[in-house]
């Protein structure tokens, strides 16, 4: 690792799979970059990761935030369901 260099993870979770991705990313890399050079959108090229919301360590955060050397860079797919649909069906199926 070279003098500047963080380390990081990437993480996705699909419907059936996970994936965590270490990289070593140059001190200024932001989030969305971090996701870009994780490679996962070839593993996942159902997803579009350009549209997916991003995340460390379960909090919520913007694409342009700096990543941090020992960050977890969690990448959020979007609801197959809303919620309140899951209830209606769940209340549905009793």
């Amino acid at each position: 690792m070279a003098e500047g260099d963080l380390a990081i993870e990437v993480a996705f979770a699909g419907t059936d799979e996970q994936s965590v991705v270490k990289l070593c990313v140059a001190d200024g890399t932001t989030a969305r970059e971090a996701v870009t050079m994780s490679k996962l959108p070839l593993s996942f090229p159902d997803i579009r990761f350009s549209e997916c919301l991003l995340g460390r360590f379960g909090s919520r955060i913007d694409e342009d935030v700096r990543v941090e050397s020992g960050d977890r860079i969690e990448v959020y797919r979007p609801l197959q369901l809303s919620p309140k649909e899951i209830r209606h069906r769940r209340a549905d199926s009793h």
